[in-house]
Formats: structure tokens, C-alpha cells, sequence
């Protein structure tokens, strides 16, 4: 399977020593199996190849034998047993239980956070179904969230269009994977796509008012005026989230630099911590789409 551009990216920062300390990685549903623990699975396994310069092979031994710096918070699918129809079925999303202060997985992770890496630079907690914790459980980790511990990244894994506590979206950068083997892909920019084309080519399908789609059409044919689509999000406030969805999947395309996607991920923080003080979506937005925009005139692109 090949290499996502979130494991390229996670690598790159890894490498670099600019990860942040959590992470919301999205993905495909399957009902057969957990294909973004497959992920977490296999960036771990890539992440021992750099880091330690093992093989394919060693590095797969070593992740599933269990390594110090690599931690995978779970739960188990549960059967939905009964009738032969039903037997071996996963349970649908809402009749998981949620995770629990006194969850033992959940002490693993507490006592996990608490010290460095022993062997990599950074350590690396996983944690599966992240659309599981509780309101209650999140406010109780509140002071983790809040105050992380140096050279340790959680990464949360969620399925796509699922939702997560503000709490914890608000304090992390949402990354995006896509599986081969469910036959699902995300938009990629073709190579030195500026941002307005690939914005009209995804948007043509968005349902939207009219006054909200002229601006948007607009603010395509002139993307240096952000005020065109700032009124359009004024128009249709569901435009945020597919505008902001549309504005990563672009900046997190391989053919831009680290740097260009650093300054990314920094504008990301921004936009969040925003929200915590009222800003306005214009002025949030603002900040984003400057950043695409610049990106594209200085043409950052390629290694």
C-alpha cells in the first residue's frame, strides 16, 4: 500500500521536530475492519524504518510485538451476535460504549503521558474511535489537553463525517487518510494547481443559493479578493466547513513544501484558538485564505 501524504507529512515533521501534540486523523468506515488502525499500524511501521533503519519486515515485527514510544488505545468491535443475519456484524457507530475515566486502556494512556520517549524522538499514542470519548471523560483530561507533555503526539482516529467533542477538535490538526481497499479517494490538486481552479472544479457540485454561488464563482475568477468569498460563507454558513475541508486537502497535497504546509498547520492553530475568543468566521477565514493564496502567488511547490 502506498504512502498517504498524512504519513508523508507526519514524517517530514517527525523528522524535522515540528509535530504538534495532537492530531485528528480522518478516514474511511468499514464495518469488516479498522482500517485507520491499519493506518496507525502502518505509519508505525514506517516511522521505525526512518527512524531506526529497520525493514519492512522488522520494523511490522517490532509494532505488533509492542514498542515503548508506540501506545494503541482501543476498543474491540463488538459482535451484534443473535440471528444468523446479524452474526459477526459490527455494531453500528452509536452502540459502542464510550470510553470511561476508569477504562483500563485509558490508565495505559494517563500513565503513558506522563514520561518522554525511551528509544525515538517523539512518542506516539493512538487512540482508536476517538468519536467515543465521553464530554464528561474529555473535561477530566482537559489539564492533558491543555498542558502536553513535551515530545508526545496523540493521535486521535475518527471516521469521516463523524463528529468530535469540540474540546478536543479545537486543540487538534485534522489530517485525512484515504483506503485503497475500500475504493475511496479525496480530491488531490493536479501538480502546480493554483487554489481558485481546484476550489471551482470541487465546488461545481456543492448545492448553495444563488447569491452565495455567484460570489463563490466570483471569488474563483478573483481569488485576491477574499471579501467575495467571505460574503458567500455569509450567505450559506454550511460553506465553512466545505471551504475549510477544500483549503487543506489543498495545502496538505504532496506537491507543497514543508514549509508551505508548516505555515499551514501554524494558520490552523490560529483559526481555532479564534474561536475561543469570538473572533468573527470573516476574520478566521481571512487568515486561512490569505495563507492558500500566498501560497500559490509564491509558487511553493515540489521538496
Amino acid at each position: 500500500m502506498s504512502t498517504t501524504s498524512a504519513e508523508n507529512l507526519l514524517l517530514r515533521l517527525y523528522k524535522n521536530q515540528r509535530l504538534a501534540p495532537f492530531y485528528i486523523i480522518r478516514g474511511p468506515l468499514s464495518s469488516n475492519y479498522c482500517p485507520l488502525l491499519e493506518w496507525a499500524h502502518e505509519f508505525s511501521s514506517l516511522l521505525l524504518q526512518q527512524a531506526n533503519g529497520l525493514s519492512p519486515q522488522e520494523a511490522s515485527d517490532k509494532v505488533k510485538l509492542g514498542h515503548s514510544d508506540l501506545l494503541f488505545i482501543t476498543k474491540e468491535i463488538e459482535s451484534e451476535g443473535g440471528s444468523e443475519k446479524n452474526k459477526g456484524r459490527a455494531k453500528p457507530l452509536q452502540d459502542h460504549k464510550a470510553y470511561k475515566v476508569d477504562d483500563p486502556h485509558m490508565n495505559s494512556y494517563f500513565k503513558a503521558v506522563q514520561y518522554g520517549p525511551m528509544e525515538l524522538e517523539q512518542k506516539f499514542i493512538f487512540v482508536d474511535k476517538g468519536q467515543l470519548i465521553s464530554e464528561y471523560f474529555a473535561n477530566k483530561w482537559l489539564k492533558t489537553l491543555e498542558e502536553p507533555t513535551a515530545n508526545v503526539t496523540t493521535l486521535f482516529l475518527v471516521e469521516n463525517q463523524v463528529p468530535l467533542l469540540n474540546t478536543i477538535e479545537s486543540r487538534a490538526i485534522t489530517l485525512r487518510v484515504q483506503s485503497e481497499d475500500l475504493n475511496e479517494t479525496y480530491p488531490i490538486p493536479e501538480e502546480h494547481e493554483d487554489f481558485s481552479t481546484f476550489l471551482k472544479k470541487l465546488s461545481a457540485h456543492w448545492e448553495l443559493p444563488k447569491s452565495a454561488r455567484k460570489k463563490l464563482d466570483e471569488y474563483c475568477e478573483r481569488p485576491s479578493h477574499y471579501h467575495l468569498a467571505l460574503d458567500a460563507i455569509k450567505e450559506a454558513p454550511q460553506l465553512r466547513s466545505w471551504l475549510y475541508q477544500t483549503m487543506n486537502d489543498y495545502m496538505l497535497a504532496p506537491n507543497h513544501t514543508l514549509y508551505a504546509q508548516q505555515h499551514w498547520l501554524e494558520e490552523i492553530k490560529w483559526f481555532d484558538k479564534a474561536e475561543t475568543f469570538n473572533n468573527s468566521p470573516s476574520e478566521r477565514f481571512y487568515g486561512l485564505l490569505r495563507c492558500v493564496i500566498e501560497s500559490t502567488a509564491h509558487k511553493v511547490y515540489g521538496d
